[in-house]
């Protein structure tokens, strides 16, 4: 079985990669000596990153299919229609994205603070 990385998947394999390094910096922190927790504390920026990096990448790309949508229709009543909606609904969904992000970047302030404490 071949694996792909494309330009239209990757921001799905870079989401996998980053929760895969968060669990394993989750399940090994107990495991790993105290000289090496600087590695975790790297795998911590890591994988996080690439989870907010993929989200971003999927929001963007929402929006630019939405709005695309929204511009397809011939009738400009409807387009202008279509817009609003879209407008709308970024409008309605950016407190959930802004929560999105707050949360991961919590968890990844957390993880750091608790490796940061770990080595001292």
């Amino acid at each position: 079985m071949k694996v792909r990385v494309t330009k239209r998947n990757w921001p799905s394999w870079l989401f996998l990669y980053g929760v895969v390094t968060w669990f394993a910096v989750l399940f090994t922190q107990a495991l790993i000596p105290t000289s090496m927790a600087w590695l975790l504390i790297v795998l911590i920026f890591v994988g996080p990153g690439g989870v907010l990096v993929a989200s971003a990448v999927w929001a963007v790309r929402l929006v630019k299919s939405a709005w695309a949508w929204a511009s397809s229709e011939l009738d400009p009543a409807v387009n202008s229609r279509r817009k609003l909606m879209v407008a709308v609904g970024c409008v309605l969904a950016a407190p959930g994205l802004y929560t999105w992000f707050m949360i991961v970047m919590f968890l990844m302030g957390v993880l750091n603070l608790d490796m940061q404490h770990r080595m001292h």
